[in-house]
């Protein structure tokens, strides 16, 4: 940011050297028009320089609160624009109530004396206004970037805690996958497990009903062979 205040400053210098300049020829002519026509351009050059007192104050408030865009300004320099601002108002307000001082005889002959049209003097623009401008913009450009890096971090905030949650949810499903790959092996293994049991069972079956079987045949040779004997006995017997 710009700080113009030397150079209005400078502008308020050149202003009192000319204002004090016309005073002293005001003090020392005697001739009524000229009293008024330098009484005319003292009120105009006052309005004028207390215009431009006025924007430097305007100037100093603004450097105030922008101390980090100003930072070249040290305090003492501030201090010393405040002084050169109250010593020029005093001695501009010294003039001002000489030369309107109704006892005053130069005073009373120009304030008595005809008048034109009083001059559009003064300043009717403040060269600092656009710093007092800048200054509300960047407040609120500010205000605004703030409002936005709050809710950027909300939102980053929001982000990271939707990114936990997909991640335990992940870390769940991962969890369940490793359960369900474990209980689909116990019931593969469980499963061969059965078969082979039942092709154990099932042999058992085929050699329990072999040796049925063989059972059956070795009771119907005893059988056989005992008829047989008994029916010897009996030959024997009878015949």
């Amino acid at each position: 940011m710009q700080d113009p205040y030397e150079a209005v400053k400078e502008e308020v210098v050149n202003s009192v050297n000319k204002l004090e300049a016309l005073y002293q020829k005001w003090k020392s002519t005697e001739d009524p028009t000229q009293l008024v026509r330098h009484h005319s351009k003292l009120l105009d050059s006052v309005r004028n320089i207390e215009g431009d007192l006025n924007d430097l104050g305007d100037a100093i408030k603004v450097v105030l609160a922008n101390r980090r865009k100003f930072e070249n300004l040290t305090d003492s320099m501030i201090d010393a624009r405040r002084q050169f601002i109250d010593n020029t108002r005093g001695r501009i307000r010294q003039i001002k109530e000489e030369i309107n001082n109704p006892q005053n005889s130069k005073s009373q002959a120009a304030m008595s004396s005809p008048k034109g049209t009083p001059k559009a003097g003064g300043r009717t623009t403040n060269p600092y206004a656009h710093l007092q401008e800048e200054s509300d913009t960047t407040q609120f450009i500010e205000g605004h970037m703030q409002a936005q890096a709050e809710m950027e971090m909300s939102q980053e905030e929001t982000l990271e805690d939707l990114t936990h949650a997909v991640q335990k949810l992940k870390s769940t499903g991962v969890e369940i996958r490793d359960e369900l790959q474990n209980h689909d092996k116990l019931i593969d293994e469980l499963g061969e497990e059965m078969d082979t049991l039942q092709g154990k069972m099932k042999h058992a079956a085929k050699q329990l009903e072999k040796a049925m079987d063989e059972a059956g045949q070795k009771t119907k040779l005893c059988v056989i062979v005992f008829l047989i004997v008994v029916l010897l006995i009996l030959t024997f017997i009878f015949f």
